[in-house]
């Protein structure tokens, strides 16, 4: 009896957590919440997120979390975090100014953010209603419009998971992983679909 106790103990400790620290710190760290189609806020960086943190439901639920760091005066990150590997990870992230990002209008730059956030919004819209094609459409163009984006390689790789595209999913994770090398988030995915990098 002791040792299916201790078993189980060992078990209920190699659950996930996520070790987020940000430069500059005290960012504010928020997590999507499927159900509410909302951030609900976490907490400040640095922060440590696990299965046993105060989550919503369906982040409890959810294989991959959706998180939003941001700092007054920076650039928000948005990052997918998938979780299954049920192990212990860490995220460090140099938060880029706004002044030190963009040299053209800011109007401009404004106008932009909204026209890949939109699309964004709505490739998650079709996701969220099983309609992947029209996803992947969506994707296709705004990677036309900006090729060297590598997140939205990733999107596309998930998005070839998600119909049992693996041999394609794996070809979209490997055009990430070259535009952005160190993404040990695209790494692991590789890895663990059997795609040699």
């Amino acid at each position: 009896m002791k040792f299916i106790l201790i078993f189980l103990f060992i078990l209920s400790c190699q659950k996930t957590s996520l070790r987020i620290t940000t430069v500059p710190d005290k960012a504010l760290v928020s997590i999507f919440d499927s159900q509410t189609n909302t951030f609900q806020k976490l907490g400040q960086t640095p922060l440590t997120i696990s299965e046993h943190s105060d989550l919503p439901y369906s982040a409890q639920e959810s294989d991959v979390w959706g998180l939003s760091i941001e700092k007054k005066g920076h650039i928000i990150e948005h990052i997918f975090f998938d979780r299954s590997a049920n192990e212990n990870f860490s995220l460090n992230t140099k938060l880029k100014r706004f002044s030190d990002w963009t040299d053209t209008d800011s109007d401009q730059l404004s106008e932009l953010a909204n026209k890949v956030g939109k699309g964004i919004q709505k490739v998650n819209q079709f996701i969220k209603n099983s309609n992947y094609s029209d996803a992947l459409t969506l994707i296709e163009k705004l990677i036309q419009q900006f090729p060297k984006s590598s997140i939205f390689y990733d999107i596309k790789g998930s998005l070839y998971l998600l119909q049992g595209r693996r041999g394609k999913a794996i070809a979209s994770y490997k055009k990430s992983l070259k535009l952005n090398p160190d993404s040990i988030e695209t790494q692991r995915t590789l890895e663990r679909l059997g795609g040699r990098l």
